[in-house]
């Protein structure tokens, strides 16, 4: 398989993901500006302008990081990486798959990107969505239950999809004392043999950007 990506970015959980299950793959870095990817060849692969983007053996290309996390998952069922479809622990998986696509995620782009999202001075948006991002991770802490995963004992692609998110913090004193139970959860993921390498080639050693922990 092969790989559309850039450090510390959407791309790192696919590459976890990937490395977990022990599958060999390409990696190819995209260039991009701090206002989008300007890499003519990239956009013929993915004209929306966003990675990840994965090319399958058969040459056969996925986008969204969800659908190819849960894609990876399921053609793996082995690996335990998510519970089988029409049981209640894939709904639960599912449920909070959405949730951080939705808030977490979404409020990095808003906190990232903010002139995306306003005409004139974006530094309000910024502001807002870092204090939303911020305060969504609650609802993570408050359902962890003793760990060190989601669910317990068993990694899932919840927990790699997370695991990238609280890398992308620049600061985490605040977040340390709200959300401990998250903060060991990332750590746990990053710990992992597997996982080990592609969190150092994305992050550096430790978590955060250049590794702060």
């Amino acid at each position: 398989m092969k790989i559309y990506s850039n450090p510390g970015s959407g791309s790192a959980c696919i590459e976890a993901a990937m490395s977990e299950l022990d599958i060999c793959f390409e990696r190819v870095l995209v260039s991009y500006s701090d206002e989008d990817i300007d890499d003519d060849d990239f956009v013929k692969i993915n004209p929306r302008r966003q990675i990840p983007a994965l090319i399958l053996d058969d040459g056969e290309c996925l986008t969204e990081t969800v659908a190819i996390l849960m894609y990876l998952a399921d053609k793996y069922p082995q690996s335990n990486l998510a519970p089988l479809h029409g049981t209640l622990e894939r709904a639960r998986l599912d449920q909070w798959m959405c949730f951080v696509l939705a808030n977490i995620y979404e409020g990095e782009l808003r906190k990232n990107y903010p002139q995306r999202y306003v005409f004139g001075d974006p530094q309000g948006v910024a502001a807002a969505a870092e204090a939303y991002v911020l305060d969504q991770y609650k609802f993570i802490e408050s359902a962890l239950g003793d760990g060190p995963y989601f669910f317990g004992d068993q990694v899932t692609i919840l927990d790699i999809y997370v695991w990238m998110f609280v890398n992308w913090f620049e600061e985490f004193d605040e977040f340390g004392e709200a959300y401990p139970k998250v903060l060991a959860l990332a750590e746990a993921v990053m710990n992992r043999p597997e996982i080990a390498p592609v969190h150092r080639f994305n992050f550096g050693e430790g978590l955060g950007w250049g590794g702060q922990l």
